[in-house]
């Protein structure tokens, strides 16, 4: 979980950089979509292991694994578990707030890059 959520940060700098010193012929347009389907990917990834986790965690409250539990399987500890499966609502909105995350935060990525380093070509011609 932890590994996808740093990628989601640091991917759009990776790409940026193998797009300026290995790739440089493919458009700026393009590689601001590529990043923004990467980023999109891996933060609905980190959604889908959160959400395996939760529901992993649940599961283990369930001692005869038939789904349902029983008197015997409910405990505060199964209780918190429960809510925190049922009671996040982020996880079912994921896709539409991914795709708005990745493209303002690619936005941001990308003119930070270019006018960086755009400013810093133009500082050193002096």
């Amino acid at each position: 979980k932890n590994i996808l959520t740093f990628l989601v940060f640091i991917l759009p700098f990776i790409i940026l950089v193998l797009h300026k010193y290995k790739y440089p012929k493919i458009s700026k347009v393009k590689v601001f979509f590529i990043i923004v389907l990467f980023v999109y990917m891996t933060a609905l990834l980190n959604t889908w292991a959160v959400d395996y986790y939760l529901q992993a965690v649940l599961q283990s409250f369930d001692l005869n694994a038939d789904g349902v539990f029983d008197s015997n399987e409910i405990s505060p500890a199964q209780s918190k578990a429960m809510q925190d499966v049922t009671r996040d609502t982020g996880r079912q909105f994921a896709p539409v707030t991914a795709l708005v995350f990745s493209l303002i935060y690619t936005a941001m990525c990308c003119g930070v890059y270019w006018i960086g380093f755009k400013f810093g070509r133009f500082t050193k011609k002096q």
